[in-house]
């Protein structure tokens, strides 16, 4: 009959356990870098190339916001805007909904905790921040933009977001349900922000 010691070594195999990596030793290994999980020895295919490129992508946001938006365009309405829902995005991702969903990533996600568990991941921060942004930017740009360049800002910003949401998913870094909540979260904060902004403007 096993023991609970038995029972709790168990346990906690299962937790750590990276189905992908198997009780592979000193072979292939994952690293988390910005919360991305890349695989050693490293994958030059195309589509995990893409993978790694769209959720890499939106911590560049940041800096297109400050080069592109506010120095070269010197638009500030847009450009501090941004600024501002990239921190509400992250504080709701990061301070709020992960410490009180504690959902686990998916096994094969290469951010984990000190004894090996995965870290929460409900909901993805980068999707969160993809959708916030891009719902913002379209509500504004129907706002105020003729009719074909809204259709340029829905149609870059959609694809954006698609391909961003499904690099967390490929990468394993998120279940399919954890982006689903971040679409819907972001659509949300994107929404009442824009509202504020129809009231205040």
């Amino acid at each position: 009959m096993a023991s609970d010691s038995d029972y709790l070594l168990a346990q906690s195999t299962a937790n750590t356990y990276d189905p992908e990596l198997g009780d592979c030793g000193s072979g292939p290994a994952k690293l988390a870098v910005l919360q991305v999980s890349v695989a050693w020895p490293f994958d030059w295919s195309f589509i995990n190339l893409a993978a790694l490129f769209f959720s890499f992508l939106p911590f560049l946001f940041p800096l297109v916001v400050l080069g592109v938006v506010l120095c070269v365009l010197q638009d500030w309405f847009v450009g501090v805007h941004c600024l501002v829902l990239i921190v509400i995005s992250g504080v709701v991702s990061e301070f709020v909904m992960k410490p009180f969903c504690q959902q686990p990533r998916p096994p094969e996600s290469a951010n984990r905790h000190s004894d090996g568990t995965p870290t929460h991941g409900m909901p993805s921060g980068h999707v969160l921040c993809c959708t916030t942004l891009a719902v913002w930017l379209s509500l504004e740009a129907i706002r105020g933009l003729p009719i074909f360049e809204v259709a340029m800002v829905m149609t870059v910003t959609t694809l954006l977001l698609f391909f961003v949401a499904w690099s967390r998913w490929h990468l394993r870094d998120h279940y399919a349900g954890q982006i689903a909540v971040s679409l819907c979260v972001g659509t949300l904060i994107g929404a009442i922000v824009f509202g504020i902004d129809c009231l205040c403007f």
